[in-house]
């Protein structure tokens, strides 16, 4: 049997809207672990073993570096689904509920937004 006749044409900002939660709750997950992942080499640098110029010193900043870089992508990214699909309006419903899970990563967000205004 050929359903295709049946099913409404569907556009990739189609999908993208009916699945939009997931992929916000996917970003809010990777900047969270991004957070965690610079907190540990923050912790990793600040510690005495570590001393300036050593091979695993400059090795750590540049992990630090790198997560800095990737976290901010990150939050672009949700900045820019919600510029598009206005997702930060919908945060009363049901499907984003696992916002409260991630408090701190929307507080950035929102500090993230104010700062472009």
């Amino acid at each position: 049997m050929n359903y295709a006749h049946e099913m409404p044409a569907l556009t990739a900002e189609d999908i993208v809207k009916s699945r939009l939660h997931l992929i916000v709750k996917d970003l809010f997950k990777e900047v969270f672990k991004t957070n965690n992942r610079i907190n540990r080499c923050r912790e990793k640098i600040s510690s005495s073993s570590l001393c300036d110029g050593t091979n695993r010193y400059w090795k750590a900043q540049e992990n630090l570096d790198a997560s800095i870089r990737e976290k901010s992508f990150l939050l672009h990214q949700l900045l820019q689904l919600d510029v598009s699909y206005r997702w930060t309006e919908k945060l009363h419903q049901d499907r984003y509920s696992f916002v409260t899970d991630y408090v701190a990563v929307l507080v950035e967000l929102n500090e993230l937004k104010h700062e472009r205004g």
